[in-house]
């Protein structure tokens, strides 16, 4: 690297840069002081403890020049196109410009917008690209990139962006989004943002150096000091789900659910004692209309719970839809504990069950050759679908027209990605049923737990059905508080409708490539029909790994997306499709495109 790089020239209004540079680094002091963290610290930990041989150390720039390094930045605007080098003006020995064999710069998220995307060009800097320098600025033409290769870096919140900062770059503008509580007219793109290189090991030993640069309010530690470890690090790696399209089962709980879990109350929950648990359930018995709700451990011991609860003598059977989650996979527990027949119907539409596919399989007699109806099951969604209020209503009020009424029961583990859609509300479909069960563990992401909602009386004869099943659990706020979190966070703060959108953009793309599909995506699963689209097992479940997508073959062709799903992982879902249904085999022809 030349260092003919002038910094005075780098900053036209560099006052102003600064000026603001000063406030956000105060700002940055303050919150670090008053919060007790500080996220500079931990990506450093958490990179340094990659590199445990290495000799690790800690630039810190010089008094009254704070550029950039590990300091809050907020931007609006778009960047002019441009570069970034380390200075060679900081108190650490070797750190000059001229020195440093490898850079990258990186930055952290802190903070959701639209758009505002950094789009890293590859063309990196040389003492020729100072002739396309704008001499009005530091950045530079345009001409110095056109037709080069690029990747967008997309400000997801918590993602950690890293990239080699002698690459061209530069920063789209974010969208308005106005936060009058704040008096903003702009949600602004707010990173963390610093410098790391590798310097020569010829002063060390022989062992590699990695330098981290760091703001002028940072000490310069002993290395042990550094290296404080982080407590609980696992539940700050929802990052681990960032690539995971098995099932949204295997989202991670986050940090402020942690929190939670750590301010929670202990109280008994069998003897109905603790105060966050009975708050919840009375949360989400509102949440859906119903009189009261109960806490269980999963969504299978909700469903049997349910099921149980509402079949007291037998004969009794129970009619659902033949790919429901009760007839596939809940082990036979209508049958053992229940003592119950499911009759399962394939619907007629190929969709959803209807009301006339209920009439028809319903058993109403009961003479003792029969075994009647009592339960209806339905679910939604289902294989991702969503099953329209109209056709709930439909069965729900000629159910309750028979005598004597059959129960109305909705396998609801993923209700949540149906509500999001916006084709109803939870107290629309909480008029439709006696019973519901919803999942807190699959797309919100709660580390456990399940909620059975009804009647003042179902759900009293539902916490001995719990019981029965070895459901009671004592200090039950360590699973209601963080659940809680995940409701307002992830459903209510708008995170499936993002998922969603991810999976039918990846889902037109399969099917613009000539792929098939088993289902149509309303929600958040893609069912790809791989022997209809000329694949088999082996084409697809190891050609995936090898793009560092994890998927499931338990049940072929389901690709699940969630909210943790990040933009590089759908990136490469996508790659992934075009690497299996190239568009050019298909018609013969080679597009000359930057994205081919």
């Amino acid at each position: 690297m030349n260092v003919l790089w002038n910094l005075v020239d780098r900053f036209v209004e560099q006052d102003k840069y600064f000026e603001d540079a000063k406030k956000w680094e105060d700002f940055h002091c303050k919150l670090s002081a008053e919060e007790g963290l500080d996220a500079w610290y931990r990506v450093f930990n958490r990179i340094a403890g990659f590199f445990p041989d290495w000799d690790v150390q800690i630039a810190s720039e010089a008094p009254g020049r704070s550029y950039f390094s590990g300091i809050f930045r907020a931007l609006n605007d778009s960047t002019h196109l441009h570069c970034d080098f380390a200075p060679y003006d900081s108190h650490t020995e070797d750190w000059i410009i001229n020195s440093v064999e490898y850079q990258i710069v990186f930055n952290l998220y802190l903070a959701p917008v639209r758009d505002g995307r950094t789009i890293v060009y590859d063309v990196q800097w040389t003492q020729d690209a100072l002739k396309q320098r704008d001499p009005d600025s530091y950045g530079y033409h345009h001409d110095l990139v056109s037709g080069a290769r690029k990747v967008y870096c997309e400000p997801t919140l918590g993602a950690l962006c890293m990239f080699n900062s002698r690459n061209m770059h530069e920063v789209e503008a974010v969208t308005p989004e106005e936060m009058p509580s704040l008096g903003l007219k702009y949600r602004p793109r707010l990173c963390l943002s610093s410098f790391m290189g590798l310097l020569p090991s010829s002063k060390s030993g022989g062992k590699p150096r990695l330098i981290f640069w760091s703001r002028r309010g940072h000490q310069v530690l002993e290395l042990e000091k550094q290296r404080q470890p982080e407590p609980n690090l696992a539940w700050s790696h929802s990052d681990e789900a960032s690539n995971d399209f098995r099932s949204d089962i295997f989202t991670k709980p986050t940090l402020p659910m942690l929190d939670a879990i750590i301010n929670t109350t202990l109280g008994d929950n069998v003897m109905e004692e603790d105060s966050t648990t009975n708050r919840f359930q009375e949360y989400v018995a509102e949440l859906v209309g119903h009189d009261a709700s109960l806490l269980v451990m999963s969504g299978t011991m909700g469903n049997q719970v349910a099921l149980r609860t509402a079949l007291t003598a037998p004969p009794h059977s129970i009619l659902a839809d033949h790919r429901g989650h009760i007839v596939t996979f809940e082990s036979g527990g209508a049958a053992a504990m229940c003592g119950a027949l499911i009759r399962t119907v394939v619907p007629s539409n190929g969709h959803h069950l209807t009301l006339d596919d209920v009439k028809r399989h319903a058993t109403l007699t009961d003479t003792v050759y029969d075994c009647p109806t009592r339960i209806i099951s339905l679910e939604n969604t289902l294989w991702g679908t969503v099953m329209p209020l109209s056709d709930m209503r439909a069965i729900s009020q000629w159910a309750r027209s028979q005598d004597p009424p059959i129960h109305m029961h909705l396998d609801g583990a993923r209700l949540w990605e149906a509500v999001a859609t916006g084709a109803f509300t939870l107290r629309d479909v909480g008029e439709c049923f006696d019973s519901m069960q919803l999942c807190l563990s699959k797309g919100l992401g709660a580390p456990i737990g399940s909620v059975v909602t009804g009647s003042l009386a179902f759900i009293k004869r539902a916490k001995w059905s719990r019981h029965y099943l070895g459901g009671d659990i004592r200090a039950a706020g360590l699973i209601s508080a963080p659940a809680r979190v995940a409701i307002d966070d992830v459903f209510l703060g708008g995170k499936l409708r993002a998922a969603q959108d991810k999976a039918k953009r990846a889902s037109a793309l399969w099917v613009d490539l000539g792929g098939k599909l088993q289902a149509p995506t309303e929600t958040n699963q893609i069912w790809l029909d791989l022997d209809a689209s000329g694949l088999t097992h082996d084409d697809f479940y190891p050609v995936a790994g090898q793009f560092d997508l994890k998927m499931m073959d338990l049940i072929p062709g389901r690709v699940v997306l969630h909210y943790q799903i990040t933009e590089l992982a759908f990136a490469r879902l996508c790659s992934f499709f075009k690497a299996l249904l190239p568009r050019e085999q298909r018609t013969g022809t080679v597009e000359n495109t930057l994205e081919n």
